[in-house]
């Protein structure tokens, strides 16, 4: 599934603590594999693993992390991107910063 955006898989900073982040973990269901915030799990999805880090509060250059649903097929999506429809964004799961650009 798609992912945009960038995600920390670890803190860059060794004094920062991971209390302070919303921790990221992939989340499986049949067909169906997506990332989000372990304080708000998709409906009816396993935990399946530790992906990384984002702010739970708006950063300076970075941007919305959000969870999405196709309205049509129950599909999640989690991007940096504004999907349009059938899907419907969610909630936002943090803020990352954008893709680096070379």
């Amino acid at each position: 599934r798609d992912v945009t955006g960038v995600q920390t898989c670890a803190l860059p900073i060794s004094d920062l603590d991971p209390a302070d982040f919303e921790q990221l973990h992939l989340y499986a269901r049949p067909g169906d594999l997506v990332v989000a915030g372990v304080s708000q799990p998709p409906p009816g999805f396993s935990d399946a693993g530790f992906e990384g880090y984002a702010n739970p509060n708006p950063i300076p250059g970075g941007v919305a992390f959000t969870l999405y649903r196709n309205d049509a097929t129950g599909d999640y999506v989690s991007t940096t991107a504004v999907l349009p429809a059938p899907y419907t964004a969610q909630w936002t799961i943090g803020y990352v910063l954008p893709p680096e650009q070379r």
